[in-house]
């Protein structure tokens, strides 16, 4: 008896109108070079042993790690790639003020955050700013001339993966009189590759000029004791701190009457004085605040200090400006539209709290400022004159026409 209409019994996929799709067997040693395809996923490595592989078979992907633990890199071709050691530091400066003039430790930790090791040793560069020297040197550490503050040193061993290694004592700095902030730099690379060989490329072209500089002779060697690192470390593959010298400076502001006549503009001189405790005025490094000026009423800014078109400072309304700290001398333009009576402008510093001067005097930062209008331009007296009899002039014109115009009817008449 033949089926009657509709799906029939036999194995498959019901499909509309009765449509009988038959299944497909698919086996899983047949699906892995598809899951391959679409996942980047090899097979041991070896896109062979992923046609070959059994039912079962565990698919790794790229960067995965083996069983044993190392992390190993697969190259698109399926090539697995060599796994390198990778090291991140840690800087901290020991507890205690730094005087001006005096020395600054500075403790430096390399952590091995890679699976494998160095076997040829880490190097290390340490670097610091601002005319900060690292001295005395030890003997596998060296400097080109002219670079006192960059320092770098070869170790030849290096810490095993997962290990932690300190200096074996801390680094010196030798701090300038005339510094308020100080930051130290510092990085570590396996030897022997990469950054290692630029860094030797560069020390060898130092010493073929005369120019590389290392330890004085009987210095120790520095070395890199195995433990944990010091309290409150933090390692980066690049590694930057900060500390402050236990030092003041005074910042002031020089005032002046600004002085011009009513229509006419005025230049008007950013006024900073600085100044250390012994006197000296030698430029600060890494002092933030910010000069504030506000221009007395009747007036307005109409230009500020540029860099190449670019205005330097930023305005706040018609009558204030605040501008970056290294303007000292630079000039911001006035224009004076009134002579008004007892009127004041103001300049002053606003200091940060992120690399404060440490000011130890506030009485100086701020600044009343006069306002003196000497008579007016000619362009002014003009157009005053003009505003003035403009409305008068009107009305006389207008009553010379209709009187014009009363005489020509009568004459018509």
């Amino acid at each position: 008896m033949s089926p009657g209409p509709g799906p029939h019994r036999t194995a498959g996929t019901i499909r509309p109108r009765g449509r009988v799709v038959p299944r497909m067997r698919l086996r899983p040693r047949a699906l892995a070079p598809c899951l391959a395809l679409l996942l980047g996923l090899t097979v041991s490595g070896a896109p062979e042993a992923v046609a070959a592989a059994e039912p079962g078979a565990q698919l790794r992907a790229p960067g995965a790690v083996r069983p044993g633990g190392d992390e190993a890199a697969v190259r698109p071709g399926g090539e697995e790639a060599e796994a390198k050691p990778r090291f991140e530091v840690s800087l901290r400066k020991e507890p205690g003020s730094v005087q001006p003039g005096g020395t600054a430790k500075i403790e430096l930790s390399v952590r091995n955050v890679g699976t494998v090791e160095a076997p040829d040793g880490v190097g290390v560069t340490v670097e610091a700013g601002d005319g900060v020297t690292l001295d005395p040197l030890r003997s596998n550490c060296g400097r080109a001339d002219g670079v006192p503050s960059v320092a770098h040193c070869r170790f030849d061993r290096a810490p095993d993966p997962g290990e932690t290694a300190t200096l074996d004592a801390p680094l010196l700095l030798d701090v300038p009189e005339h510094l308020l902030h100080v930051w130290v730099e510092a990085k570590a690379w396996p030897r022997g590759a990469g950054l290692d060989d630029k860094q030797e490329a560069y020390r060898k072209r130092s010493e073929r000029y005369g120019t590389w500089r290392t330890a004085k002779d009987g210095a120790p060697a520095a070395k890199l004791e195995p433990g944990s690192p010091p309290d409150g470390s933090e390692f980066a593959r690049s590694r930057e701190v900060w500390f402050t010298v236990d030092t003041r400076l005074d910042v002031s502001v020089i005032g002046r009457t600004i002085t011009g006549r009513q229509g006419g503009t005025v230049d008007f001189p950013i006024g900073i004085r600085e100044r250390w405790p012994d006197g000296s005025d030698e430029s600060p490094n890494h002092v933030s605040y910010t000069y504030r000026f506000t221009a007395p009423e009747g007036t307005a800014v109409v230009g500020v200090p540029e860099d190449s078109g670019t205005p330097m400072c930023k305005r706040k309304g018609s009558r204030t400006v605040l501008c970056p700290d290294n303007l000292h001398g630079e000039r911001i333009r006035l224009r004076i539209d009134a002579a008004a009576a007892g009127a004041k402008g103001r300049a002053e510093i606003v200091h940060s709290g992120k690399r404060s001067a440490r000011d130890p005097d506030r009485g100086n930062d701020r600044v009343d400022l006069a306002l003196r209008v000497d008579g007016a331009t000619t362009a002014f007296r003009i157009r005053s004159l003009t505003t003035a009899v403009g409305p008068w002039l009107l009305g006389a014109a207008a009553v010379v026409a209709a009187a014009a115009a009363v005489y020509r009817r009568r004459g018509a008449a």
